[in-house]
């Protein structure tokens, strides 16, 4: 695949995803809010739900317009690169790794600005439905913009393996694995625990009823399965590409490697493992390069004893060999045929004296 096209199918699933999500975690924060959530006080719980109803949807519609606007903004450094075809540059590199994090931060703005919103336009109701609304937005921003990190990440691999293919220095943590997976517990357990004890501590007449208990509880279930599986998968998923390279590598494979494509602790461990195999790489080159010079006995010794500064004595039984009419050969031939001819004699010649 190209980087145009995967630029182009990277771009359309991301949007996807994004949208999709952030789309279906504010219907459920509405359906919760206007049908679930118990409303204090002598409030009119129909003109509550026509006024956030009223609001909720050119706020949804402007909050989906304006995300893909800065999205496509925050992903311009990274498109203009794969479509230029040119071999990335420590910018693009660390474009690439920061989307996640940076899209994860725009909707957390979104979702902030629409609390703000809400409790504003419910401040005339009361200051504890305000509060409530607010907080209760807050937490389902916190929920979604979890899942949407989650999805940011996995379809942006692809796209994180090209631009750290040839990378000398490996990824920076950004979000750690630790932050990862505590995340995914706060979406998954915390966030609904929370929302039931909001009700069971607030004042008489607040409580949630069954439906709103069983619809958190559902909702725990479903988006905590989903994050902690997500989250398992990105700790598994590279764990496991390093433990099957690691297998190649002790089969004798040294073309082995991994991708790299993690801003965590994971994405430095692809990279280690990436530069081991190098460091196996150069020592075999350098085992081939000296066994040709001196014999593989010596070299073998010079690798696994090294040498001294002062010399060695040793006995040893040392063989020359002349070509007759090689200047001549040099001469009349083109170097590369000169090398090739005695590369091949000397293959023969070090297979007698072995």
């Amino acid at each position: 695949m190209t980087n145009a096209e995967l630029s182009r199918r990277t771009a359309k699933r991301l949007t996807w995803a994004l949208v999709i999500s952030n789309v279906a975690g504010a219907i459920d924060v509405f359906y919760f809010l206007t049908f679930l959530l118990p409303v204090q006080g002598g409030v009119d719980p129909a003109r509550m739900r026509l006024v956030n109803g009223i609001v909720f949807l050119p706020l949804l519609i402007a909050g989906v317009v304006l995300g893909k606007y800065v999205g496509g903004r925050i992903g311009r450094p990274v498109i203009s690169w794969l479509e230029s075809g040119r071999p990335p540059t420590e910018a693009a590199r660390l474009a690439a790794l920061r989307q996640p994090l940076w899209l994860m931060y725009l909707n957390g703005s979104l979702w902030v600005s629409a609390a703000v919103v809400f409790g504003l336009l419910n401040l005339t109701t009361s200051v504890r439905v305000a509060s409530d609304i607010a907080l209760t937005i807050v937490l389902g921003g916190f929920t979604t913009c979890t899942v949407a990190y989650l999805l940011a990440e996995r379809i942006l691999r692809p796209v994180v393996s090209r631009a750290m293919d040839g990378a000398t220095e490996p990824p920076p943590v950004l979000l750690g694995v630790k932050p990862r997976l505590l995340l995914a517990w706060g979406v998954g357990s915390g966030i609904p625990l929370v929302g039931i004890a909001m009700s069971l501590y607030g004042p008489e007449g607040t409580a949630l009823g069954r439906n709103g208990i069983a619809f958190l509880v559902v909702l725990g279930l479903t988006v905590g399965f989903f994050s902690i599986t997500a989250a398992a998968g990105a700790v598994s998923d590279p764990v496991r590409s390093v433990a099957n390279a690691l297998r190649d590598v002790g089969q004798g494979d040294l073309d082995a490697s991994v991708p790299v494509y993690d801003a965590s602790e994971v994405g430095r461990l692809q990279s280690g493992f990436n530069e081991m195999v190098e460091g196996l790489r150069e020592r075999e080159r350098m085992w081939e390069m000296l066994g040709r010079q001196v014999g593989s006995d010596v070299a073998r010794l010079a690798l696994e004893r090294g040498a001294e500064l002062g010399g060695e004595v040793r006995d040893v039984a040392v063989l020359f060999v002349d070509i007759v009419g090689s200047t001549e050969l040099a001469v009349r031939v083109d170097p590369q045929e000169v090398v090739r001819r005695l590369n091949a004699f000397f293959a023969i010649v070090i297979d007698v004296v072995q």
